[in-house]
């Protein structure tokens, strides 16, 4: 399950079978799955056991073999678009540069009402950061983990765009380059939001691990961390 969830984050799982007397419990807690069988199949005992990531959309079975799945409902969309801007060092500096060359005092006494004053100092702030510091759109997925970034969403797109047309030199070439790609995002997620963690929060710590490696959602009410790939 481990290296599954490794290669597809955020997969979704349906685990059967016979289990005998194994404890699944801290298996189940570990992967974030539920037993959706209520009732014993073998005597008092329930030994044929479904573990599922997608027991909310399943209705509670009623024989050991099958497990109807409920209406398909329509459910509410899953994309977030978020707006930011690019606020790398040589963005700030042109910003900067710009707001020292112009004379805001003259600007500012050229009207006369507060509002006017307020209105003008705004105007030129804004000009230039629609300049200098654009907005720029980022649409992000609900269940996307934290650390994923548009570079790696377009590789793992190439990949699968190479595998239906059959090219697996391609196949392998880019599943080498997402993994490298992931690995490295997961680590700069790690450094800049978790790591600090461990001294002072570890609750807190352990959520965002579990988050990091796809036991838990990965989008929260939390600000949405983008990892900038440049």
């Amino acid at each position: 399950m481990s290296r599954i969830e490794t290669q597809f984050p955020d997969c979704g799982v349906i685990l059967l079978g016979d289990f005998n007397k194994l404890d699944l419990s801290r298996f189940a807690n570990a992967f974030g799955v539920k037993q959706v069988v209520p009732s014993p199949t073998c005597g008092q005992s329930k030994l044929d056991l479904v573990f599922t990531s997608f027991h909310a959309f399943y209705d509670v079975p009623d024989a050991t073999v099958e497990v109807q799945s409920l209406e398909r409902e329509k459910l509410p969309s899953q994309k977030i678009v978020l707006q930011s801007r690019d606020l790398r060092a040589t963005k700030r500096l042109a910003m900067r540069m710009y707001l020292e060359e112009v004379d805001v005092c003259s600007l500012v006494r050229s009207v006369e009402s507060c509002q006017e004053k307020t209105d003008a100092l705004k105007t030129v702030i804004k000009t230039e950061m629609d300049f200098s510091l654009p907005l720029t759109t980022n649409t992000v997925m609900t269940n996307d983990p934290p650390w994923i970034n548009k570079q790696l969403k377009s590789l793992i797109h190439q990949r699968q765009v190479a595998f239906a047309r059959g090219d697996l030199v391609s196949v392998c070439r880019l599943h080498n380059h997402v993994s490298r790609l992931r690995k490295s995002c997961r680590a700069k997620y790690y450094a800049s939001e978790v790591e600090h963690l461990r001294n002072c929060k570890p609750r807190t710590w352990w959520k965002e691990v579990k988050t990091l490696w796809g036991m838990k959602s990965g989008y929260s009410n939390r600000s949405h961390v983008c990892l900038n790939a440049r």
